[in-house]
């Protein structure tokens, strides 16, 4: 059996003389890494302030860029929606002539067109007037439903025809027969002497008789019905886009910047280009005279 017969306080010295050192240890540890933090904390603290500077410079520019931008913006305004006016009226152009290029093909060759205008009724919506010359009642029938062939055709309306075709009066006491004449004539009388003298009192003049301008020599004039013939009107509604940009609400825009000019507005006058208040007058229609491809066959 061993037995330990030192003292116990030689024990506990050398325990603290060790924990001694090792607190002398962790404190210079502790005092070089706070050292290194401090040092490490200063470039970090540098290296930010040098990227914030430089940021700062370029934000400045970027102002600065921002606030002239936005003058040239403000010089340029007026001339922006004086471009984008002058855009939406030359493409505003088209709209006329492509409307009457569609309805061109469906117009029968029968009917003679002298005049043809469009205005709109709507903002979607569209008038056609056709002034032409038809010669009988068959026509003036087949012509409606020839005009209703026209897509998305809303409705057709017409008026103007004189009806000369013969028909068969009522009995008189001179005509007991009923011979047909035309509209505006007597009854034929059964008589044949009071038949020649109704039949001489019928007699026109031979040649020209200057009805419709035919027989003139001044070729500029344009030529009307044709003996026998009806001058008629035909209007057709149907879905199209007419209103043109409105000049006089897009100049005195003065806040605005570039945008798209409105569509809605002014009301063309008929057969042109719309004239809005302040603006010139509208172009006229289509020429008189047949359009080309509608010559009476």
């Amino acid at each position: 059996m061993k037995l330990n017969l030192l003292p116990t306080y030689v024990s506990k010295g050398s325990q603290a003389k060790t924990a001694t050192v090792v607190s002398v240890l962790l404190a210079l540890a502790g005092i070089i890494g706070a050292v290194l933090l401090i040092f490490v904390s200063k470039g970090d603290l540098k290296a930010a302030r040098e990227n914030a500077q430089a940021n700062q410079e370029a934000a400045a520019r970027a102002v600065a860029v921002s606030k002239q931008a936005d003058k040239v913006m403000a010089d340029a305004g007026m001339i922006i929606r004086n471009i984008n006016l002058a855009d939406a009226m030359i493409k505003h152009n088209d709209v006329y002539p492509d409307l009457y290029n569609d309805l061109k093909p469906y117009i029968p060759g029968f009917f003679r067109v002298m005049q043809m205008s469009a205005t709109p009724s709507g903002p979607d919506t569209a008038t056609v007037r056709l002034v032409g010359t038809i010669k009988t009642f068959q026509q003036y029938a087949d012509v409606m439903i020839a005009l209703y062939r026209i897509p998305q055709a809303i409705s057709v309306a017409r008026s103007g025809y004189v009806n000369v075709d013969p028909y068969v009066p009522n009995l008189t006491d001179v005509d007991q027969n009923g011979r047909p004449i035309k509209p505006g004539e007597g009854n034929i009388p059964d008589n044949k002497y009071d038949r020649l003298a109704y039949y001489q009192a019928q007699s026109a003049p031979t040649g020209y008789l200057g009805q419709g301008g035919y027989g003139s020599t001044d070729h500029s004039e344009a030529r009307g019905a044709m003996p026998g013939y009806s001058v008629v009107t035909l209007d057709v509604t149907l879905p199209r886009k007419l209103q043109t940009p409105v000049p006089g609400d897009t100049l005195r825009m003065q806040t605005a910047t570039a945008g798209t000019v409105g569509t809605t507005g002014g009301t063309p006058a008929p057969g042109g280009f719309g004239a809005p208040p302040g603006m010139p007058g509208a172009g006229p229609g289509m020429p008189a005279g047949p359009v080309g491809g509608n010559e009476e066959r």
